[in-house]
Order: structure tokens, then sequence, then C-alpha cells
């Protein structure tokens, strides 16, 4: 099973699926920190060089089908940015048959 969870930016989505993870025995995966470290620069940077917001969608979600795939077989946490819900996330994210939880306020 995996589990998403996402909402706005401070909310604590990452202190809470740290937790979250431990606590059941789940990989925990950051979704802005595994995005730096598959394309190897600052989110801030790679958001200068899409440019766009769509544009910067269909390079991350590549990212995100990989952390789906290396899930498959072992339960995990993924946090979200709050552009997780978006098309072409959301799309994986169903496919994947994990569960969405939206975090409004730490």
């Amino acid at each position: 099973m995996i589990i998403f969870l996402v909402g706005v930016a401070c909310v604590g989505k990452s202190t809470i699926g740290a937790a979250l993870s431990q606590r059941l025995g789940y990989t925990f995966y950051d979704f802005d920190i595994e995005l730096e470290r598959f394309y190897g620069k600052p989110i801030s940077r790679l958001k200068t060089e899409w440019i766009t917001d769509t544009v910067f969608r269909k390079k991350a979600v590549v990212v995100l089908k990989k952390i789906i795939e290396d899930s498959q077989g072992h339960n995990a946490v993924v946090a979200l940015p709050p552009s997780g819900l978006k098309s072409p996330y959301y799309r994986h994210i169903k496919a994947s048959g994990g569960t969405v939880l939206w975090i409004l306020e730490w």
C-alpha cells in the first residue's frame, strides 16, 4: 500500500509522513527531496530551467512514477506538494491504488 500525503507548503507533510512511516514500518519518500536527488539540482533551479508549471510537472512526474515503481511489493508513505493532485500526477496516483490523505493543518 502507498499512502500519499498532500497539502500546502509547511503544513507538516514531511514530518507527519516520516513519523507515520516509522510507526507503520513503511518506506518514506519526500517528493521534493527525491526530485532534487533525481535531477541533481534544487527545485528552485529546476523551476527556473523548466519555466512553466506544466513543464515542471511533466518532468517531475518521472520521479513520481519511479517512486511508485520502487514501492511495488512493499509499503510506502509519500509526501507530495499541493500540485500532487493535478495532472499528470493524479493519473499515476490513482493507477497505483494508493490512498490519498490531505493534510489541512499541523
